[in-house]
């Protein structure tokens, strides 16, 4: 957990296995989330990067040795590591304003509680198996197999290449309702499956702003915190399946292309992330599961399949892990690693 986050704050963030610099520009109200903006090489997954100026990248400890781009994102607070630099007041500000709106600027007006349900918290889950091993299992219980029209949608969805439009997953859950079991609430935990899983999130985002439709009055009619709304449309989390069909019947206009992905994050990321929320070590963790170190190193480093017994045993260290699936370029390659800047600034002695 990261201690004095806050406007101006310099922080390291780490999904596991890559670390990420960036400039805290705000955050939420219960401490749990950052409006950052990170450091990058690679603008294309963020359409709102901008080229970093030489004197910002000064500021923030780090060395102008390429091209070096700011890109803003929402991400939890408890993911951040402080580094010693800060960033100027004013310059903050400017950088709000330029970046902005805030995500958690508070609202101009006041809602009253009494005309909506109870605020119930949703705790996201791990499916148990990929959605097409589900797809599988029901596939072998019917006799007649319900028909996709679009084969190759399918199958860049099941990927995880594409989403299939609302209307074409409620089609595909009609002829296979076990599939409800996959689309869970779940959430991303790595930064590079947040920026897949924001793509789609921002229609979400984009409509409510077109519409002109808080997102805490959507909140509030869902019976869920606000900070769910801004976890679906910033790809920190996606909603349930029922959760979807709820969030389309308050808003009937939504396009159909706003919809639900297949992914799950890796498991190799999500069991190094617990590591170094634990502190732990690989040596420790290797002792505490009995799992011979250079086989956790295998695991872990090159994304090896662990056997169902190791499954279990890598519980102890991550309670929700997922599905294990291989690592995919289009999944897990979307933020650029950026071990090289963190090990300039080190060097600097910033």
């Amino acid at each position: 957990m990261s201690r004095d986050v806050g406007p101006g704050t310099i922080a390291c963030f780490s999904d596991g296995q890559r670390i990420h610099n960036a400039i805290i520009l705000s955050v939420s109200q219960d401490k749990r989330d950052a409006w950052t903006l990170f450091l990058t090489s690679n603008p294309k997954w963020n359409r709102k990067s901008r080229l970093a100026t030489s004197d910002e990248l000064a500021l923030c400890g780090v060395p102008k040795s390429k091209e070096t781009f700011l890109a803003p994102v929402v991400r939890p607070v408890q993911d951040a590591s402080v580094v010693s630099a800060t960033f100027p007041e004013d310059r903050v500000t400017s950088l709000s304003k330029e970046f902005g709106p805030d995500p958690f600027a508070p609202l101009i007006f006041t809602l009253p509680p009494d005309m909506y349900p109870p605020v119930r918290v949703v705790k996201p889950q791990m499916p148990k198996k990929l959605l097409h091993e589900y797809l599988l299992v029901e596939a072998k219980k019917k006799s007649n197999v319900a028909a996709f029209p679009d084969k190759d949608a399918l199958k860049d969805f099941l990927g995880g290449e594409a989403v299939l439009p609302r209307s074409g997953l409620r089609k595909l859950i009609s002829g296979y309702p076990a599939l409800t079991e996959f689309f869970v609430r779940r959430s991303s935990v790595t930064m590079s499956l947040q920026v897949v899983w924001e793509r789609t999130g921002r229609i979400l985002a984009e409509h409510l702003a077109e519409q002109k439709i808080p997102r805490k009055l959507l909140a509030a009619r869902m019976g869920v915190p606000e900070r769910d709304i801004l976890a679906f449309e910033t790809g920190l989390q996606v909603p349930s399946y029922q959760e979807m069909l709820t969030i389309a019947a308050f808003l009937p206009e939504i396009p159909d292309e706003w919809s639900l992905p297949s992914s799950v994050p890796l498991l190799c990321d999500c069991v190094s992330i617990a590591l170094i929320h634990s502190g732990w070590s690989f040596q420790k963790a290797a002792s505490a599961v009995r799992i011979p170190y250079q086989r956790l190193h295998d695991m872990l480093v090159m994304a090896m399949r662990p056997t169902n017994d190791e499954l279990k045993r890598l519980k102890t260290i991550c309670p929700e892990i997922p599905p294990w699936r291989a690592y995919w370029e289009h999944l897990d390659g979307q933020v650029e690693l950026m071990v090289e800047l963190e090990k300039a600034r080190k060097r600097s002695g910033r």
